[in-house]
């Protein structure tokens, strides 16, 4: 994985938050070719999909709360890691509504989110092929596959021992520590979970 962009500007972000994260995951692709909207997945002698050798950059996007940050009570409080699965033809993007970042701060969740693929924006012209010629559907179905693979790898990456939760931009003070971090390098969200 890898963090592409942090947002911590308080006009940028919703009640609750202090921090957006958004990057990149890779993932193993049983799709074929470059894995596109209309790629079907790679399959084995039997039928049956199979990973093609390749990885996919997956985008996601992380909305990590004030609490969990040591913004409200002037100490961490790890937050339930969830990941969020958006509405049909939407994106990961979803996760950064203010309706969620409502229950997040509540709740003290940390919704992170990636597309899912077959289903996703970038998907829709694939599905309008589908509707007009149904032997693409396979393709649609291929790439659902896919999403749920890339949902469980954003899982993963969310529970491996040196995934976000070592990463600076999940951790307090988004650095090292140092003189104006109160911090000592910590998990922000629970990573049993």
């Amino acid at each position: 994985y890898g963090v592409d962009e942090v947002i911590e500007d308080p006009a940028q972000l919703p009640d609750g938050i202090g921090r957006i994260v958004r990057g990149i995951v890779q993932v193993p692709s049983y799709l074929d070719g470059d894995g596109g909207v209309g790629t079907g997945a790679v399959r084995d002698a039997n039928g049956l999909p199979k990973w093609s050798g390749k990885t996919l950059d997956m985008p996601f996007s992380c909305m990590l709360t004030k609490r969990q940050l040591g913004r409200v009570s002037g100490a961490v409080e790890p937050a339930l890691p969830v990941v969020y699965g958006h509405g049909l033809l939407g994106s990961h993007r979803e996760v950064e509504r203010g309706d969620l970042a409502k229950s997040a701060a509540d709740q003290n969740f940390m919704h992170c989110a990636t597309d899912w693929l077959g289903m996703s924006e970038n998907d829709i012209q694939g599905a309008i092929a589908a509707l007009t010629d149904l032997s693409k559907f396979g393709a649609v179905v291929d790439r659902m596959m896919q999403g749920i693979v890339g949902q469980l790898a954003l899982a993963r990456v969310l529970r491996h021992p040196n995934g976000f939760s070592k990463h600076p931009a999940f951790q307090p003070c988004n650095g090292p520590p140092n003189a104006f971090c109160p911090f000592p390098p910590v998990s922000t969200y629970d990573v049993d979970e």
